[in-house]
């Protein structure tokens, strides 16, 4: 399961290109005492998008573990099943950077 942290989203947009980041909560160990995920580690997802020939395209930049550092972007690709494309908009949606992008 995964909690975005609403407070930690934030963009950029330069020279056509629209930079997006935010922290992430995966949970994991199990239930916890209070009956909720036992732990919770915070990963940085940094997108970027522009447009080519009308399309926009979206990539992911990195994911990397917020405590440690550690590059978890190719362990996220290798199971997406779609996940990071609706991360991008919810995120874009939450910030209004969506309002920027057409």
């Amino acid at each position: 399961m995964y909690y975005l942290d609403t407070s930690r989203c934030t963009y950029n947009i330069s020279g056509g290109y629209a930079e997006l980041a935010c922290i992430i909560y995966q949970t994991g160990g199990g239930v916890g005492a209070d009956g909720g995920p036992a732990k919770f580690t915070p990963y940085t997802y940094k997108f970027k998008t522009y447009k080519v020939n009308g399309s926009r395209r979206i990539f992911i930049e990195s994911i990397r573990n917020y405590n440690n550092g550690e590059n978890a972007t190719q362990n996220v690709l290798r199971s997406d099943n779609g996940f990071l494309r609706f991360l991008f908009w919810q995120v874009a949606k939450y910030t209004q950077l969506n309002e920027s992008l057409d």
